[in-house]
């Protein structure tokens, strides 16, 4: 310790005396005290490895997602995807009960 005196206050403050510190010496600041392994500890452990489930089951089910879109996009084997409808939207409605030798009168076309 060295000590300093005011010349206008007569008193006395200690202060650490400032050292050399040569260029090769690692400061304080850039030592490491300690690492953190996830394998070291129980807590940690149990906190990887509820992590590592976690990813696992969310990869599942984005793979699971992409299969019932690929499924859904692609047609049907029945010969095509079936046409939407709106709800309460009759099956007949686009149809039509007759052909070209069909008598005027008896025409029927549901719009």
């Amino acid at each position: 310790m060295a000590v300093i005196r005011a010349k206008s206050r007569q008193e006395t403050i200690m202060v650490e005396r400032i050292s050399r510190t040569s260029s090769s010496a690692a400061s304080s600041q850039t030592e490491g005290g300690h690492t953190l392994n996830l394998g070291s500890d129980a807590q940690n452990a149990w906190v990887a490895a509820r992590q590592s489930k976690i990813n696992h089951d969310l990869e599942e089910r984005q793979q699971r997602d992409a299969e019932e879109k690929i499924a859904h996009d692609s047609p049907a084997e029945d010969g095509g995807a079936e046409e939407k409808r709106l709800s309460g939207e009759s099956e007949r409605i686009g149809t039509q009960n007759f052909d070209e030798n069909t008598p005027f009168g008896e025409r029927v076309v549901i719009v």
